[in-house]
């Protein structure tokens, strides 16, 4: 689900800072996703750190072999 419409207040404030970093957001029952520049990640942690986050639950790698850019951070 895109919430362009009625954006998350954490991704509004992702955008306002980050702008165009920021590719799109999903909420799948309470969960936010953010899709975001890779070289974007180690600022984009820190800011949500600073304000507040207290632990990251989840960050991994994908090898997508079919593909010359083969990996993704996920």
């Amino acid at each position: 689900m895109d919430l362009t419409g009625a954006m998350n207040p954490i991704v509004e404030e992702l955008r306002a800072k980050f702008g165009s970093s920021i590719h799109k957001e999903s909420d799948d029952r309470g969960d936010l996703s953010v899709t975001v520049e890779k070289e974007r990640i180690p600022d984009i942690l820190k800011h949500l750190k600073a304000s507040g986050f207290e632990f990251l639950i989840d960050i991994c790698g994908v090898d997508y072999t079919e593909r010359q850019n083969r990996f993704d951070v996920v």
